[in-house]
């Protein structure tokens, strides 16, 4: 599942990408 926040943190399962 991918859950994105307005901090602009995305995280991707185990794996968390910063845009």
């Amino acid at each position: 599942k991918e859950e994105c926040y307005r901090s602009g943190i995305c995280r991707i399962r185990r794996i968390r990408l910063i845009t």
